[in-house]
């Protein structure tokens, strides 16, 4: 803080130098482009006439002047003449006395004391601003003046009462910014991928590293959820490029006006780059970096017929690369967009996008690490053959299955998936594909020998269900075993998605008077998107070493001692999308402020009214890599879903036998063709044989469901300038009316065994309706010349799928609400602009915490998991019954007497479970403080404080589930078949349980009102950039940012029991990561080739200029140790080439 105030403080005693006079650089050039300039150059207001001025140039000016004398300058032997308003200082210019109408050229550093832009053009003018886009010359350095996302149309920031803020085209440049992340790391109360680590446990302790899968979604605004993401105040799917955007708007908090059905956290809507009428220009961009980045990008605008049609080409090609091999995300885009005005007060434009991206991304944490508790175990091996392990050398006794749980040595586990065949994949090519468990039958499909294959297990994976049930598996943190610098450990794992949008929007002045003006704009975008994903592996795997000295057939193990990953059948998600949305919007502006008496204190007021129908339709369709030839230890009539032996648990092997280190990355997933599965039959007996049969593997589809919604929005946006502008009220509300449906679309064909998800499958459920009004209301004061004050406040709510909670009740739809209010100062002429405000955001009945996953799991223990859910138990205990007394029970019978054994309707609880329709909501809270601090002292010095206080806090757990656990835990503990046995004494009961449902609710309950996961109670970004305009360095940028966060949260200790086990996290005891400082610098030259012609600009960006590589923990156990690490890469050096003709 103390830089910033420095800075500002320099950059103050700069502008005292300079209030005299401005520095202009206006080349000759068509007298309507350069007078606009000279009113952005001089922070002035200009009035001239389209038709007066015609087709004069003006003279070029350059160099330091007073805003008068330059004027003259560029006028000067033109014909035109220079005149200014006695009462407010706004310069005209024109040809003789012929301009009754004319046109306004507004500087985007207006004062704030006047009124909001009057744009009152003559009725045959042939330019004029659209209510419905923003322009660039709305920017100065690293400020906007005017943004779309407060009220729908072009409206000035300080007429807004709702946290916005808009990254500028400056901003973008100088950051090397190019996608969200980029965009995240610089402005207030944003988290990206660069500064927070989307990840979840679930119930075994495996981490989901949202990162890699999902890096455009694993963001935060407020500490909340992630951002709704908008187009020209379209919602849209696709990632953010800057290649074709003119800037982005954030807005923070809920927004009914832009965003009424979407995340109470935020909505980042991007202004696209359109087609200019007034100006040919070509931009193409060149872009490497040291992690092995290419990036180039091509701008193309042509006038095709004079201020009435024009083309604009833009297209990117963007390979990233990273420090973990192999990997890369590579992105092609091209857009195509025309505009085109037949008429004077008519525009149509038009927008085409292709976008196809390849990836196959590293990932952001360490893998698990079973090798340091192996090794400190002694070692231990196992002899598959003769069932025996040997540890630091020594053979010991036979452990049967049964018991090897507790049986087995440290360092020894039972492996994963023992029912599924094991495919051995090294260097790419499926090695050997063998049972992990004998038969003493003829199918591989019921393995009962104890002759298997074991693993190596961590202390925490192997005592965890006993006696650590709130630890999670320790990520690798030693480079000897895992080069987490160079290795990509998820490197199986790829994805790719091509998408193809269409945007049309038609524009029109219907009216356009002193006193009214009436604009309308009809505009459709359409999407369609189809993606495919494979993510097998999580970047948070466990590494194993193979320790089986034989395979079962009694031969030396090729693969003894060698480090690999295990991973379960691998699934693609298939993804197609589309959506259809179609919108009216009419503007009507009453301008009061021209007439004469009382009337002219009644202002100005904008009303505008706006229907929208949006239709999406999405889909997850999965395939399944399975069997699919006819073997007697297959399913003949279901392939994907049938016997265990039809299907394969994947071992990647990742290096060699020495030093039970990581030497490589796994190869790209996906195995087809014809391999021999080793089985022996008749295991343990005289006549025991092996064989290896062969079998054809490939996929298959597996499931597929498809969700259809249909959005119908109608609202209305008033926004009124009264007393002088001093007072500017806004008032918006919205009306949604959302239907939706889904549909299971996957058929079994039992004659084939095959599944087909096509959507002409049909089984579409009934239309799910839901309603919902939301409100923006807002206020601004200006009390004095440069201080306006604010409050504001909004709601939003998303429709959800029909869920109930454990009771049967239908959840509520998810809502949200804030609240913001402070002041904003302005001074020099707009050249320095600070808002500083407090908020309140609360999201209510939120799917996306704990609640909903605890809730699921006691459904699981009464009625899903395996065999001894209550309900099955249950059941077995009532047809034993009849049996005994020698009957057989009817459906009807069975289920009657199961209910009042269990306390509940069997149907129900049945049919719950079927569905798997079971959910819980939770509140969510955020609340503090933003400040935005902009200062464009000269041309050549833009400077950009943001810094932001967030309090995000998970307020309230969902009483039902407590309530539940209440009614139905007599009944648990109590129920108990004809010998005595209790159910609640099963061990699996038990486990579950204590794991699964006790130990997470009572964290979560726990937590309420304590930070959420890495929140940082403070950030500040300060960004400031100086290009030299004369002597040795004219033309060198220099600039920099300093980003510093505040400690965070990672975790809580807990105190244990007294049989020594942690069972509680204390919320009092937080265990926090240090607050940290980040710096990027960057150099820019810019300068002149062929005779002036070209513009070139070289720029290096090196961001974390001081980051070396390193892990950071993100995660901690309940005694404090770490159990999460996030890959801090080092710094990343950027170089671009920028081309302007």
């Amino acid at each position: 803080m103390l830089l910033a105030c420095a800075l500002l403080v320099s950059a103050f005693a700069a502008r005292a130098a300079e209030v005299a006079s401005r520095t202009f650089d206006i080349p000759a050039g068509a007298a309507g482009r350069m007078l606009k300039l000279f009113a952005q150059q001089a922070g002035s207001e200009i009035v001239f006439s389209i038709e007066s001025i015609g087709e004069t140039r003006t003279n070029p000016v350059r160099g330091q002047f007073a805003a008068r004398e330059a004027l003259d300058q560029m006028v000067a032997g033109t014909g035109l003449t220079v005149g200014v308003e006695e009462k407010t200082g706004v310069f005209s210019v024109r040809k003789e006395k012929n301009l009754p109408n004319g046109t306004r050229a507004v500087p985007v550093a207006a004062s704030p004391d006047r009124p909001g832009p009057r744009v009152i053009p003559s009725p045959d003018e042939t330019v004029a601003m659209s209510a419905f886009t923003v322009r660039a010359e709305n920017e100065t350095g690293y400020y906007a003046s005017s943004a779309l996302s407060g009220t729908r149309t072009n409206s000035k920031i300080e007429d807004l009462a709702s946290s916005i803020s808009v990254v500028t085209k400056a901003m973008l440049e100088d950051t090397g910014a190019v996608d969200l992340n980029d965009i995240f790391l610089y402005e207030a109360n944003t988290e990206g991928t660069g500064n927070f680590t989307s990840f979840s446990v679930d119930r075994s302790g495996n981490i989901d590293d949202r990162v890699q899968s999902s890096p455009q979604s694993a963001n935060r605004i407020r500490g909340l959820g992630s951002a709704n993401m908008a187009v020209g105040n379209f919602a849209t799917s696709l990632p953010l490029d800057t290649y074709n955007i003119d800037s982005a708007e954030i807005s923070r908090g809920p927004n009914s006006n832009l965003f009424g059905l979407g995340g109470s956290g935020g909505t980042v809507n991007l202004n696209p780059a359109i087609a200019q009428l007034d100006r040919a220009s070509a931009r193409m961009q060149l872009t490497a970096d040291s992690y092995g980045s290419r990036r180039s990008s091509l701008d193309l605008n042509r006038p095709l017929l004079k201020d009435r049609l024009s083309l604009r080409v833009m297209g990117v090609y963007d390979a990233k690369g990273f420090e973990r091999k192999p990997s890369v995300d590579r992105t092609r885009r091209l857009t195509g967009t025309f505009t085109f005005k037949p008429f004077p007060k008519t525009t149509l434009r038009g927008t085409y996008e292709t976008y196809n991206n390849w990836a196959r991304r590293p990932n952001s944490t360490t893998p698990r690490d079973t090798v340091t508790s192996w090794r400190s175990a002694g070692s231990p091996t196992w002899d598959p053959v003769t069932f025996q392990p040997r540890v630091n050398g020594v053979l010991g006794a036979p452990i049967r299955q049964i018991g090897e749980v507790t049986a087995l040595p440290a360092g020894l586990n039972p492996t994963d998936f023992p029912g599924r065949p094991s495919l051995y994949i090294n260097d790419g090519r499926v090695q050997l594909w063998m049972v992990n468990r004998l038969t003493t039958g003829t199918n591989p499909n019921i393995p009962n020998t104890d002759q298997r294959i074991v693993s190596n297990a961590s202390d925490i994976q192997k005592n965890r269900a006993a006696t650590q049930p709130l630890f999670t598996m320790v990520g690798i943190s030693d480079r000897s075993l895992y080069d987490w610098r160079s290795i990509n450990f998820v490197a199986s794992n790829w994805g790719t998605r091509k998408a193809d949008t269409y945007r049309i929007e038609i524009e029109q002045s219907l009216l356009n008077t002193s006193l009214h003006k009436l604009d309308a704009q009809l505009a459709w975008y359409y999407e369609d998107s189809n993606s495919t994903n494979r993510n097998q592996i999580s970047g948070a795997a466990p590494v194993y070493i193979d320790i089986n000295e034989r395979l079962l057939d009694g031969t030396p193990n090729p693969f003894f001692l060698r480090p690999f990953i295990s991973a379960s059948i691998p699934l693609d998600r298939r993804a197609p999308g589309r959506t259809d949305d179609i919108r009216a919007q009419l503007l009507y502006e009453l301008n009061l402020t021209q007439q004469k008496g009382w009337l002219a204190g009644l202002g100005l007021h904008r009303a505008m009214g706006y229907a929208e129908g949006r239709f999406t339709r999405n889909g997850v369709l999965t395939y399944r890599e399975v069997v699919l030839d006819n073997h007697v230890w297959t399913s003949a009539t279901n392939r994907a879903n049938g016997a265990a032996a039809g299907t394969a648990n994947y071992r990647y092997y990742l290096g060699d036998n020495k030093g039970n280190n990581v030497d490589y990355a796994p190869p790209l997933s996906g195995v087809a063709g014809t391999f021999p599965l080793r089985y022996a039959t008749n295991a343990g007996t005289a006549s025991q044989a092996w064989v290896a049969e062969n079998a054809v593997i490939g996929e298959t589809p597996y499931q597929g469901n498809y969700t259809a919604q249909q959005v119908r929005t109608q609202g209305m946006v008033l926004q009124s300038f009264l007393w002088q502008d001093r007072i500017v009220t806004m008032l918006g509300v919205r009306a949604d009316k959302s239907r939706s449906r889904n549909a299971d679309v996957a058929r079994l064909d039992s004659t084939t065994g095959l599944t087909d998800v096509s959507l002409a499958n049909g089984g579409w459920s009934s239309w799910l309706e839901r309603r919902g009004t939301t409100r923006t209301n807002g206020v601004v004061v200006k009390p004095l010349r440069h201080v306006s004050l604010f409050y504001n406040q909004s709601d939003s709510f998303q429709p959800q799928p029909t869920v109930g909670n454990l009771f049967g009740e239908v959840l509520p739809d998810t809502t949200g609400k804030g609240r913001d209010y402070g002041f904003n100062v302005s001074f020099f002429g707009g050249k320095l602009v600070a808002r500083i405000s407090q908020y309140e955001t609360s999201e209510k009945n939120a799917r996306t915490g704990d609640a909903g996953i605890i809730a699921d799991r006691i459904n699981n223990m009464e009625a899903r998991n395996s065999t001894w859910n209550m309900l099955s138990w249950t059941r077995a205990v009532v047809i034993g019954r009849y049996q005994m007394e020698g009957g057989v029970p009817s459906e009807t019978q069975i289920r009657a007497d199961t209910s009042k054994m269990i306390g509940i309707d069997y149907d129900f609880l049945a049919t719950l479970s079927t569905n798997r329709a079971v959910g819980e909501s939770q509140d969510f809270t955020s609340r503090g403080k933003e400040f935005d601090i902009t200062y464009n002292p000269t041309r050549h010095w833009r400077l950009r404080v943001t810094a932001a206080q967030q309090r995000a806090f998970d307020a309230a757990l969902a009483p039902s589930i407590q309530t539940y656990i209440a009614q139905r835990m007599p009944t648990w503990t109590t129920l108990k078949d004809d010998q005595g046995n209790l159910w609640w004494n099963n061990p699996n009961v038990a486990t579950w349980w204590n794991n699964n449902v006790y130990t997470p609710l009572a964290a979560a309950k726990a937590n309420e009102g304590k930070p959420r996961s890495q929140a940082r109670e403070w950030r500040l970004a300060l960004t400031n950039n100086y290009t030299f305009a004369s002597g040795p360095l004219k033309g060198t940028g220099v600039g920099g940012a300093v980003r510093w966060e505040d400690r965070a949260s990672i975790g809580y200790r807990g105190s244990p029991d007294t049989d020594g086990i942690i069972r509680l996290l204390d919320p009092n005891r937080p265990v926090w990561d240090k607050s940290r400082a980040y710096f990027d610098l960057w150099a820019s030259y810019n300068l002149k080739l062929y005779n002036n012609k070209i513009s070139a600009r070289v720029q290096l960006n090196c961001r974390n200029a001081f980051e070396g590589g390193r892990l950071q923990v993100v995660g901690v156990n309940p005694d404090g140790t770490p159990y999460n690490f996030r890959i801090i890469d080092p710094r990343q050096w950027i170089l671009s080439l920028t081309f302007d003709l």
